[in-house]
């Protein structure tokens, strides 16, 4: 009796084992999503304010969060190569005005065409960009 309880105690951890080790274990990527600020004052002269440059590490949105600045913005995504030269129609993916307290997800094709690095074109609709913003998103 004793050596039957022993035994199907064994046999119990085995199937559990067995079922544990067989079972999908979720994958998971570490991608450059750690949000960045990027504060600038615009003077009015039409131009695009362009983030800095950094690493896209995967096929997923940028992301920006309107926090701070005085009023919205419209923002574009653009690859760039690691030298700086940036390209607009490369990481095209839409064009998206956020309002202060918005946040969003940003379309963008940069790792689908090749490029390991982007960042973000800002068309201030206001006097003072204060943002926070990634190249990838999670």
């Amino acid at each position: 009796m004793k050596k039957e309880k022993v035994f199907m105690i064994i046999l119990s951890i085995l199937g559990i084992s067995t079922i544990i080790l067989n079972s999908p274990i979720p994958t998971v990527f570490a991608n450059n999503h750690t949000d960045t600020r990027f504060d600038r004052y615009y003077n009015g002269d039409g131009s695009d304010l362009p983030t800095p440059i950094r690493s896209k590490t995967d096929a997923s949105s940028m992301y920006s969060y309107n926090d701070q600045s005085n009023g919205s913005y419209t923002v574009t995504a653009y690859a760039a190569t690691a030298s700086g030269t940036m390209y607009g129609s490369k990481g095209w993916g839409g064009a998206y005005t956020l309002a202060k307290g918005q946040a969003k997800y940003i379309s963008n094709y940069v790792y689908e065409n090749g490029y390991r690095y982007g960042g973000l074109f800002v068309g201030p609709n206001c006097s003072h960009v204060k943002m926070l913003w990634s190249p990838d998103s999670i």
